[in-house]
């Protein structure tokens, strides 16, 4: 973590959870209550994201980000749009607040239109059967996904890897 940091994190003792967090549940603070939210596999199984009750504010953690892409490794491109719905639906018009980025009524939205060009150009290579590579060149050539790759982080490294993800969890839904 050190080198990760640049030494930032130097002195740093880590604390692991000592309380269990599910869904539903409120932290009360006094003046503060702090709702979780989890609705399964997005980002990776385990993902909540913090609501500050009464203020409409949501930090939904790396769930989504500003001009990035999480890691999908351990997560779910289906999953994702289940949570962020149920995540609108449960705090309509918050502000997000992502871990990576800047805060934005428009990150889950963002980020929705992003990974649906990636997925939903590996459906249509499954559905073509045409393997990984044409579910890459598909995405490289949907409206959205050429909307948000000039200012995503890391998105020309990574793109490979998101769409074969996509392709990989598009061909399991299809059987």
């Amino acid at each position: 973590m050190e080198r990760s940091t640049d030494n930032a994190t130097i002195g740093t003792a880590v604390t692991p959870p000592t309380l269990a967090l599910g869904h539903g549940d409120v932290l009360d603070f006094g003046d503060t209550k702090i709702k979780v939210h989890f609705y399964g596999t997005a980002h990776t199984p385990s993902d909540i994201s913090l609501e500050i009750v009464g203020h409409n504010i949501v930090h939904v953690g790396d769930v989504a980000m500003d001009n990035r892409i999480a890691f999908m490794d351990d997560g779910s491109f289906r999953g994702t749009f289940k949570y962020y719905d149920a995540l609108e639906a449960a705090v309509p018009g918050a502000l997000w607040i992502p871990a990576h980025g800047h805060p934005g009524k428009q990150v889950l939205a963002h980020n929705r239109e992003l990974f649906e060009g990636i997925y939903q150009s590996a459906q249509k290579a499954v559905e073509q059967m045409g393997g990984q590579e044409l579910a890459k060149s598909l995405a490289l050539e949907d409206p959205r996904v050429k909307k948000y790759a000039p200012v995503t982080k890391g998105f020309d490294e990574n793109i490979g890897k998101y769409t074969s993800l996509a392709y990989l969890e598009a061909e399991s839904a299809s059987f």
